[in-house]
């Protein structure tokens, strides 16, 4: 897989990196996924994960404070692999205040709403945009939800986020992508002529205080 991307970057000229994924059911993988991050990390694997049911233990202290996994993360952080951490998937939100130490929120609209879990008809990610807390957009499971980024696009547009909005959320994408210094920088002087941009700068106003529909609380059939 890190050959096709290195080549799909060489052809078309889009960067495509890997963060490997822990599994909370599984702590006995996780020294194996630290490995082969430091193993590969010269050659396309950025950052290492965790992700899993949190729902079925969140009541209890070891879903987000297993030693194993405890050691693996502050041994990526001494060895300077980057590390992301799902949240607030399968569980309520003392699963994302019990693993504060994430710096950045990436947003997969179409994903979060099918895994909804709160009683709120008010997505989480307008409340963010309106204290203009840092988040990203993206697709995350193409293969399941069966949608692009675009389409997260016209979500959010449909929510009443503005096309302002969403260059905020790309620049900060850039800004905090995994990358080396000097693709960073490359990343966003792109984003820069993309937009018409002579300088990134934010804030920007919060989006109208719109409502989610009942129909984006659930899977589709």
């Amino acid at each position: 897989m890190l050959k096709g991307l290195a080549r799909g970057e060489q052809q078309f000229g889009t960067k495509a990196r890997v963060i490997l994924s822990c599994l909370r059911q599984r702590s006995e993988w996780s020294w194996d996924m630290l490995r082969l991050c430091e193993e590969y990390k010269e050659r396309g694997v950025v950052g290492i994960d965790m992700a899993g049911d949190e729902g079925l233990e969140y009541e209890s202290e070891s879903f987000t404070k297993s030693d194993v996994e405890c050691a693996v993360f502050q041994a990526a952080k001494e060895k300077g692999i980057h590390r992301t951490v799902h949240a607030c998937e399968e569980g309520p939100a003392i699963c994302v205040k019990k693993i504060i130490f994430t710096l950045r929120y990436d947003s997969y609209l179409t994903g979060d709403v099918q895994s909804l879990t709160t009683s709120s008809k008010r997505h989480p990610i307008l409340r963010l945009a309106e204290d203009e807390v840092r988040f990203s957009i993206n697709s995350d499971d193409p293969t399941l939800t069966h949608t692009r980024l675009s389409d997260e696009y016209k979500l959010f547009l449909s929510w009443g986020f503005t096309e302002a909005h969403l260059a905020r959320a790309n620049f900060q994408a850039a800004l905090h992508s995994f990358l080396p210094p000097e693709e960073k920088k490359q990343l966003i002087d792109q984003l820069q002529q993309a937009y018409g941009f002579s300088h990134y700068s934010c804030p920007l106003p919060p989006p109208p205080p719109l409502h989610i529909r009942d129909s984006f609380l659930h899977s589709p059939s």
